[in-house]
């Protein structure tokens, strides 16, 4: 994801993004069965197969315009999603958090991020401590570490759907075999397990599955319940 942005009314040549995204995904298999002790009919094979899941990038994102004449950015490489996870499967969405700084902010978070890219590299600088504008009353000299923020804020947020141009490489470790039944009593503690069907027979024979999350995307840490924000 690239960003545009022009800070007409500001005079600050400071910017910084937080990034966070929400995306809609299904479990590899509906259920089709499910084993308390014994196996039954699942009676609602689409409930736990499609989810939402909201994450905040961790990311720092920062750039400056001091010395260009307008304080202009065109085509700022922001934000990376890759076709290793299921962000992209269906529809994905990123709200954009856009702040205008002060340079000491600026040089705060500048530091952070340099700080957080060069651990673990073998040529890195010692680490330095990053200080902020937040320090403890009783004891200025005891570092703290936050930058106690003030700034002029704009949002923005986009929804994608899946582009059919790429070749996704999500881990697909959901793996079918017959339900064998000292495998189920082993899993007991789990119970109920929730099981797809073998492909091809029509629904009729349950299949064991190496995951929960194959077939309940909540396990994968989604949520069944539409954001209110979201547009289909």
């Amino acid at each position: 994801f690239f960003i545009n942005a022009h800070n007409e009314y500001d005079s600050s040549n400071y910017f910084f993004w937080r990034v966070e995204q929400t995306y809609k995904f299904n479990a590899n298999y509906r259920i089709r069965f499910i084993y308390d002790g014994k196996m039954n009919r699942f009676q609602s094979p689409d409930s736990l197969f499609t989810c939402y899941k909201s994450d905040h990038i961790p990311s720092i994102y920062l750039y400056n315009t001091e010395k260009l004449e307008h304080s202009t950015i065109k085509d700022y490489p922001l934000h990376y999603v890759n076709t290793e996870s299921k962000a992209l499967s269906i529809r994905y969405s990123v709200l954009v958090n856009q702040y205008s700084i002060s340079k000491e902010t600026y040089k705060y978070w500048n530091d952070l991020s340099s700080l957080n890219d060069e651990q673990g590299d073998l040529y890195s600088r010692l680490p330095f401590q990053v200080r902020g504008n937040v320090f403890n009353t009783e004891d200025k000299n005891e570092p703290v570490l936050g930058c106690f923020l003030v700034a002029g804020k704009s949002t923005k947020r986009i929804f994608i759907d899946r582009p059919h141009y790429l070749d996704y490489y999500y881990s697909d470790s959901c793996n079918l075999y017959g339900p064998d039944a000292e495998l189920l009593w082993i899993h007991r503690n789990e119970w109920p397990l929730f099981l797809p069907a073998f492909p091809g027979t029509g629904g009729a024979s349950p299949a064991w599955v190496d995951y929960q999350w194959c077939v309940n995307c909540t396990k994968s840490d989604g949520k069944l319940e539409k954001p209110d924000f979201w547009v289909e």
